[in-house]
């Protein structure tokens, strides 16, 4: 009877062989999804220093656009924020590349404008008030726009997505 019941059961290497497969299988998997988390997460935390950083100086932009070319040397104390940018510049592959054309033209827009108005402020010739006036500023604005509507369709939509889904899950059980 012994040989007859231990026939249709594996054996006892051929179960451990198992076991290992299943073992490591799963510990791969499980450092895969860490991985994955982790990257996650520093995506929506650099997505939103970034998004944080290209909003701060919509006011400045929109007052430089109120005045005239003549009035522009006022501004030239302003500087456009960059600081994140450019101590995180590794990180920017973590966002999509429409997000990250997006990001480098508003980033390179505002560091020609911050030359442009240091020249101004020196008052050197090579730099033009109307220049700067009628094509600079209508170009970072517009740079900074795109740049902060996508990032916060990006932070928003995912987020609302991801909250909604986890509700319905989480509220069926907790109602059910």
């Amino acid at each position: 009877m012994n040989g007859g019941a231990s026939s249709g059961l594996l054996s006892s290497s051929t179960a451990t062989i198992i076991a290992g497969i299943f073992g490591f299988l799963g510990g791969v998997f499980s450092r895969v999804g860490k991985h994955w988390y982790e990257k996650r997460i520093k995506r929506v935390k650099f997505r939103r220093a970034i998004l944080t950083e290209i909003k701060s100086p919509r006011s400045t932009i929109n007052d430089i656009e109120n005045q005239s070319a003549s009035d522009v040397v006022e501004f030239t104390h302003a500087v456009f924020p960059n600081k994140i940018y450019n101590e995180q510049i590794e990180n920017v592959g973590l966002l999509s590349s429409a997000e990250v054309g997006q990001v480098v033209d508003y980033y390179t827009i505002a560091e020609v404008a911050d030359e442009q108005l240091d020249a101004l402020a020196e008052e050197e010739n090579g730099v033009d008030a109307d220049h700067f006036m009628n094509e600079t500023i209508p170009n970072l604005k517009d740079a900074r726009y795109d740049a902060e509507k996508i990032l916060q369709y990006h932070t928003k939509f995912l987020g609302k997505f991801r909250y909604k889904l986890r509700r319905g899950i989480c509220g069926d059980f907790l109602i059910g």
